[in-house]
């Protein structure tokens, strides 16, 4: 049997009376299915409050089809008479943050679908936001369509309607007709009852979450990434506190410098335009500053590698690195040359291209970009970076992840994150 979602239908109903039959090992099982969203598609659960009598509730967590648990504990839950009935509370304003976020996604898709034939390969929703992975790269051109196209089809008002299809049918629960064909995207195939999002000669595809009715209740919208394949927007009242305070920022501005606003829009953009070619230009200053360290370190071994090689801070003595007084310590543990940096301007692109194939064994470790810690070999025989890493878990890392050559990990609140490196790499543990 196909019986829609409460929220399908309304959702703007948030109180509801439910029956518990069962309570065991702190979950809560209901009589019917709870009228909450469960989450799901980039979207997370709806939040909900328990209400048992004018002073008692409680915070609904981890809801499934027929049961819950609690985020407070429940004196003597052992001891409740069976079935009792409470009142679910669904918290509607986070809700509609989420359905603003939902539709807009659909409707930003939908656009980048029909006009560049660009696919979305995920979203992740947040209250008021969302952010888009696509299949390919959009242009700020293309972007700056997508707002004008999408700021048409909001202040159209156009209603958002739910069609419910039973698997494998080409109707509806109330037998009205349904081309398959105009669905975006794929039609689940697990699911016996399957839901239509319909956004009035927009967009039709398939989605179990939370939407609004009309295309007008987004309110606004604010791209604020276009990044390779991902693009992020804000709508609803994020979008509407950007505006706010972008507007507030340049009214600031010109009273302050008595200069037209195209004047500050123009040398804005400017500065703007200019900022790839200030980062290229650090990348590059970055990357032949570490090539020159390294190519000292190499110095060193050009005829021998000598087992009693070491360098520490500050002994440089060439003047600029002298200067420097650079984080930088190397020395043989076995047959392996062991680099530690300490780099905090050098981003990980930037580390992992500048390595120098030397002729013998070696291992740069880097501490970059705050606490990231990275560790790159040039033979994937030089050391088990599995069992390296798990021990840097274990010691001083919060989680990490890599290859038989690079790994990598987030640094805990440890001062000496070297002095643990170098305690295992003198099997000290």
């Amino acid at each position: 049997m196909c019986i829609p979602k409460p929220y399908w239908i309304d959702p703007d109903l948030s109180d509801f009376e439910i029956e518990i039959i069962k309570v065991e090992n702190g979950s809560f099982f209901t009589k019917e299915s709870l009228p909450m969203f469960l989450g799901g598609g980039g979207q997370p659960p709806d939040e909900a409050i328990l209400i048992l009598d004018s002073k008692t509730s409680f915070t609904v967590k981890n809801p499934l089809e027929y049961s819950f648990k609690l985020k407070e504990k429940v004196q003597k839950e052992d001891q409740l008479s069976l079935p009792f009935k409470g009142k679910l509370e669904i918290n509607l304003n986070l809700r509609r943050a989420y359905m603003r976020a939902h539709t807009s996604q659909h409707v930003v898709s939908a656009i980048i679908k029909k006009n560049f034939d660009i696919d979305t390969s995920k979203a992740v929703l947040e209250d008021d936001e969302s952010k888009l992975i696509l299949n390919k790269k959009l242009s700020i051109n293309q972007l700056n369509l997508v707002l004008t196209e999408f700021y048409r089809i909001m202040n159209q008002d156009l209603d958002i309607k739910t069609r419910v299809i039973k698997k494998g049918q080409n109707k509806d629960i109330n037998g009205n007709s349904v081309d398959l064909g105009l669905i975006r995207g794929d039609i689940p195939s697990k699911e016996e009852c399957i839901r239509l999002v319909e956004i009035d000669g927009v967009d039709l595809n398939t989605c179990g979450g939370t939407h609004l009715l009309k295309t007008s209740e987004a309110l606004s919208i604010v791209f604020t990434e276009l990044k390779k394949d991902i693009i992020t927007f804000k709508v609803g009242y994020k979008a509407i506190q950007i505006m706010k305070d972008n507007q507030e920022f340049h009214v600031n501005l010109i009273n302050k410098l008595t200069l037209p606003y195209k004047k500050i829009s123009e040398r804005t953009l400017e500065i703007v335009n200019s900022y790839p070619k200030i980062q290229k230009l650090n990348f590059d200053l970055s990357k032949t500053f570490l090539k020159s360290i390294l190519f000292l370190i190499k110095e060193n071994f050009s005829k021998e590698v000598s087992p009693d090689f070491e360098i520490k801070q500050g002994s440089f003595t060439d003047e600029p690195l002298k200067k420097q007084n650079l984080p930088i310590e190397a020395k043989i543990y076995g047959k392996t040359l062991i680099i530690l940096m300490k780099l905090s301007f050098m981003n990980r692109a930037t580390f992992i291209s500048s390595i120098i194939d030397f002729s013998f064994p070696t291992v740069l470790i880097a501490e970059i970009e705050k606490k990231n810690l990275i560790c790159q070999s040039n033979k994937e025989t030089i050391f088990s970076a599995k069992e390296f890493l798990d021990k840097l878990v274990k010691r001083s890392c919060v989680k990490g992840g890599g290859s038989d050559k690079q790994i990598q990990c987030s640094i805990k609140e440890v001062e000496n994150v070297f002095g643990i490196i170098k305690s295992i790499l003198e099997n000290k543990n």
